[in-house]
């Protein structure tokens, strides 16, 4: 399992999408990849997660 990129990369990925829209063709979108803390674990517990990857 890989760690969740940290909030520099988060920033990058989202303004780069936001650059790459006006020159995607018709029917083609862009969507980031995000990580959302339910907070459904203590802080110092690992969190529980569905990403099967």
């Amino acid at each position: 399992m890989s760690p969740s990129p940290v909030a520099d990369h988060k920033h990058a990925e989202l303004e780069t999408t936001h650059q790459l829209r006006p020159y995607l063709p018709d029917g083609i979108e862009v969507l980031p990849d995000m990580d959302i803390d339910l907070e459904l674990a203590p802080p110092d517990a690992p969190a529980p997660s569905d990403d099967p990857t």
